[in-house]
């Protein structure tokens, strides 16, 4: 990906942590964290443990399902120092700096900019199993270096996609269950159109697939991370 040219064009390093949505984002000097969770046990999930010895200055929650926050991951990635964003009702066991965040919060930390955004199942929706109600859980819309991240969370193609504004990355889930499904998710990239998408949260979905069909009908590079893998951008 090349550097944006309305922005400082500082390198981003993404690397993928789990087969749903955990991510790692290493950006102005900063270790970020997207839903730290997982299905299972950490010893068979193929987490990298190399990834996690630099522990995270922001962690953002997207909501509270195991596979996308797990007490296991969250002790394994902490400081002292660590500021959680997340929903409403997060249980804070480790007295760690938290802030709840409902669609539409913005905060600012350490030279990087948050907004929470809408992330939900709809009854039209391609998800089969609907368990994310609207304003219960986020999405997150990241500004660092000049550059926009999108982290979807776990929804639907909604009506909030299309006007997000300007996104230079978009994480969107494409698995069908719980989520939108690939087809779905091409949708979605449509109407956000952004400058790169990452899908994660794949289930059974083929993710090349995925990038052949975008690469296809919106003409947006994607780029296809498993787990432990990294992309700089």
């Amino acid at each position: 990906m090349e550097t944006n040219k309305n922005g400082a064009g500082q390198t981003m390093i993404l690397t993928r942590l789990s087969a749903s949505s955990w991510f790692r984002l290493d950006t102005q000097g900063l270790v970020i964290h997207f839903d730290p969770g997982f299905a299972g046990f950490f010893e068979n999930r193929g987490i990298p443990a190399a990834q996690l010895e630099a522990k995270a200055d922001l962690v953002l929650i997207s909501h509270f399902h195991k596979d996308h926050l797990q007490p296991e991951a969250l002790r394994r990635i902490i400081k002292k120092e660590t500021l959680v964003v997340s929903p409403p009702g997060f249980e804070n066991a480790y007295g760690l700096r938290c802030i709840a965040l409902q669609p539409g919060g913005f905060l600012e930390h350490e030279g990087v900019s948050l907004k929470a955004v809408y992330a939900y199942n709809t009854s039209q929706g391609h998800s089969r199993v609907k368990l994310h109600r609207r304003g219960e859980n986020n999405g997150y819309l990241l500004l660092a270096g000049g550059r926009c991240v999108y982290f979807a969370g776990d929804t639907d193609c909604i009506p909030e996609m299309s006007g997000l504004g300007a996104v230079d990355i978009a994480l969107l889930p494409i698995g069908g269950t719980y989520v939108m499904d690939a087809g779905e998710a091409a949708e979605a990239v449509k109407a956000i159109a952004p400058r790169l998408v990452v899908p994660m949260h794949q289930s059974s979905a083929d993710m090349n697939r995925f990038k052949l069909a975008v690469e296809k009908s919106a003409a947006t590079p994607v780029t296809v991370l498993e787990t432990g893998e990294t992309a700089v951008f």
